[in-house]
């Protein structure tokens, strides 16, 4: 769980235009409590930056991996990343018996048009990699 939330911080830094708030959590942090407050603090951190690039900026270059990249190539790149440390984590999941969010049963949607306007929207990360990582932190 502490590379997840240090997988946050390598694309989300450059894009935030500051430096890694908190290099090595996988090194370094070892209870349930700090990993899940580490998983917590990184996802909000990326969250800002995500919620930072506008039409205005989304092709400003950063330096990434040794090269220069736009802001929306890096966060695609982050985007990417989450979902494949999820497939990672799917497997684990289950074999605690822990369903992932992804796979629980959703309640169906009623054909009005009209119903479904109403609906909240969701969060960016609800029933995402983002909640299924910290469901299996937490248990």
């Amino acid at each position: 769980m502490g590379h997840v939330a240090d997988a946050q911080y390598l694309p989300c830094s450059p894009v935030a235009g500051t430096p890694n708030p908190a290099p090595g959590i996988e090194k370094s942090k070892t209870t349930k409590e700090d990993l899940v407050a580490g998983l917590k603090d990184a996802f909000a951190y990326c969250d800002k930056a995500y919620a930072s690039l506008t039409d205005a900026n989304a092709a400003e270059l950063v330096k990434f991996f040794g090269g220069e990249r736009t802001k929306l190539n890096v966060l695609s790149f982050s985007f990417m990343l989450n979902y494949e440390h999820y497939g990672n984590m799917v497997t684990y999941m289950r074999m605690k018996n822990i369903v992932p969010l992804t796979s629980e049963p959703r309640t169906p949607r009623r054909s009005s048009s009209s119903a479904f306007l109403q609906k909240e929207p969701a969060a960016p990360h609800e029933g995402g990699a983002a909640d299924s990582a910290l469901r299996y932190a937490q248990n």
